[in-house]
């Protein structure tokens, strides 16, 4: 039997880190195209900021397209693991890498704008610069996020608070996960 992959997929500060909390409490491997990027830059000795972390998807981008992809799907292989959360596939080609190994659940997780600005705001990550918000969502679109995002399999509408979006995102798994 194939191992089975829930993909999340959304905007930046739409709520795709559901996934890491989700794991973390159920026991369940995951992994994020960003911890790949920022454990990069912190290996070439790089602050993981916004600059940097750019840097670096694009030097991995121009060695192929899915290049991430291939490295987070690899290290998802190498566990073994019968489930798997992933963060952080742009586009169909990305998510169709995957569906060559792995049986694949995507879940979009949508939420509006000025929330997505807020909380990108607040969460204080080192890559997050609020003035960079619309740059940063033109490049997730360049990606193909929008395309990847229509067409998902499941979606999260992610309005309203952080224990009401995690408990929605926990029943959208449990969905997935009945099924294996």
């Amino acid at each position: 039997m194939r191992p089975k992959v829930i993909v999340n997929i959304g905007m930046p500060a739409s709520g795709k880190n559901f996934g890491r909390t989700y794991a973390a409490e159920h026991d369940i491997v995951f992994f994020s195209t960003g911890d790949v990027v920022r454990s990069i830059c912190k290996d070439r000795g790089l602050e993981p900021n916004s600059v940097n972390c750019t840097a670096i998807s694009q030097e991995l981008k121009a060695i192929g397209p899915s290049e991430l992809t291939v490295r987070v799907r690899q290290k998802a292989l190498d566990t073994g693991a019968e489930v798997v959360i992933l963060e952080g596939m742009r586009s169909v080609p990305e998510i169709d890498l995957l569906r060559e190994v792995f049986d694949v659940t995507v879940i979009a997780i949508v939420v509006g704008r000025g929330e997505r600005l807020n909380r990108l705001m607040g969460r204080g990550r080192t890559d997050d610069d609020p003035s960079k918000f619309n740059t940063r969502d033109e490049r997730e679109l360049d990606y193909g996020v929008g395309d990847a995002i229509a067409l998902a399999d499941m979606y999260l509408h992610n309005a309203g608070t952080e224990e009401e979006g995690l408990t929605r995102y926990a029943a959208l798994v449990e969905q997935v996960l009945g099924s294996r």
